[in-house]
């Protein structure tokens, strides 16, 4: 079985971590998985470009015109990327002629492929959803100050108010929908909860899917020492130290971070401790948190996995204060280290959080609620064995492969 990955790169970002981690463990079993991207970053094994430098430099070039259409429509309560998937890369051809068996898509936005290359593709597409966008227009979230809108067909009257300019979220989903009729994917869901949103999708909402986790090599993330790890960060090891960190940690508003700056006020009002301070990971690299008493460690941006075991390691929890996520990366990497989780019960963090077990999930948005379960954490030490089994047992390579492998074999046939 000759297995093509395709993602708009190798290194970067949740869903590039994620496909290549699917990529590495299906090359550990013997499969011949390849994967294909714009322009190959990382040196791992199997990752190409059929790309020359100039298409490469004209794919560029693709994504920055695509950036500037998007950008006519103001939508500013859903501030995130919007891709329109409009113009064609020249993978879709490349896809066509080779001799793989089964084509798996990951994040294929950044003008990686067209939403009229994907309906070209003659192969067996497994989609694996890192987000929304294959159910939704341009955008890749949903507006939470107006959601829901990819329930319905996109129309003037489901429109947010707020947003002004061309309809382009409008505009891209009436091309998905038209491009993509009698078109069969089988849809891979991280998480339960994306598997529900698909479910509900006016676009998607006919197409199998399948749950299962992102996959995890849980021997490079283990736990080390506590003491040894806060040494090699200069950090003290004998105070409680609680975590913070995704991609883009402080500026993207899914994340939560001014949700994590009131929770941790609530602490300090209502469960205040001296021997408690906060590390941060993946945004600002130094200062204070607005208006938190607590001592603030911001250790700057980690592109290595020993790195962030070694982050891990030193903490005593982690929390997620996300307002939207669907299996992120960060929950499952601290989990399988051995590090519980405080988050709000949202998106995919049931699915990786047994509550009062291996963290604890605090009802949607309340600072007080999030700010309780911290202390309660803390002053409830988890066992670090338990966490990561139950890490383990869902999201190792030995958990998760096997899924995709017998999905592979049913969308073939075989």
């Amino acid at each position: 079985m000759k297995v093509l990955h395709v993602n708009a790169f190798d290194a970067g970002g949740g869903a590039a971590r994620a496909a290549m981690r699917l990529h590495a463990g299906l090359r550990g079993q013997g499969v011949d998985s390849r994967f294909l991207t714009l322009k190959p970053s990382s040196g791992e094994a199997g990752v190409f470009s059929p790309l020359r430098k100039r298409q490469q430099l004209a794919a560029f070039a693709k994504r920055q015109a695509a950036a500037r259409i998007a950008a006519l429509q103001k939508t500013p309560t859903n501030p995130i990327i919007h891709s329109l998937g409009l113009f064609p890369s020249g993978l879709g051809r490349w896809i066509n002629a080779s001799d793989v068996d089964v084509v798996n898509l990951h994040w294929v936005c950044a003008e990686t492929l067209s939403i009229r290359e994907i309906a070209r593709i003659e192969k067996p597409i497994v989609w694996t959803m890192h987000d929304m966008w294959p159910f939704m227009g341009a955008e890749h979230y949903d507006d939470l100050d107006h959601p829901g809108r990819w329930k319905a067909p996109y129309t003037r009257a489901n429109r947010p108010a707020n947003a002004t300019g061309p309809g382009i979220d409008a505009w891209v989903w009436a091309r998905k929908a038209r491009a993509w009729a009698g078109r069969t994917f089988h849809l891979v869901a991280p998480s339960r909860w994306l598997a529900g949103c698909a479910a509900d999708s006016a676009l998607m909402g006919h197409q199998p899917r399948t749950v299962i986790a992102n996959p995890l090599d849980t021997d490079a993330f283990a736990p080390i020492d506590r003491v040894a790890a806060c040494r090699m960060l200069g950090l003290p090891e004998n105070r409680k130290l609680v975590l913070f960190g995704a991609f883009g940690a402080t500026s993207d508003r899914r994340k939560g971070y001014d949700l994590l700056v009131a929770a941790l006020q609530a602490f300090e009002r209502n469960h205040g401790r001296a021997d408690v301070e906060v590390m941060m990971f993946g945004g600002q690299t130094d200062g204070e948190i607005p208006g938190v008493g607590l001592k603030s460690h911001f250790l700057g941006t980690f592109h290595d996995d020993l790195s962030l075991r070694v982050v891990y390691s030193a903490a005593d929890v982690f929390v997620a204060p996300s307002r939207q996520d669907n299996l992120p990366n960060t929950v499952v990497e601290a989990a399988a280290c051995g590090v519980p989780t405080a988050a709000f019960d949202i998106g995919g963090m049931s699915d990786i959080i047994d509550h009062g077990e291996t963290g604890m999930l605090a009802p949607a948005f309340g600072a007080d609620g999030l700010a309780a379960g911290i202390a309660w954490m803390l002053n409830t030490p988890f066992a670090r064995e338990k966490v990561r089994a139950a890490a383990v047992a869902k999201f190792s390579r030995e958990a998760t492969v096997p899924a995709y492998l017998s999905l592979y074999r049913r969308v073939l046939g075989a």
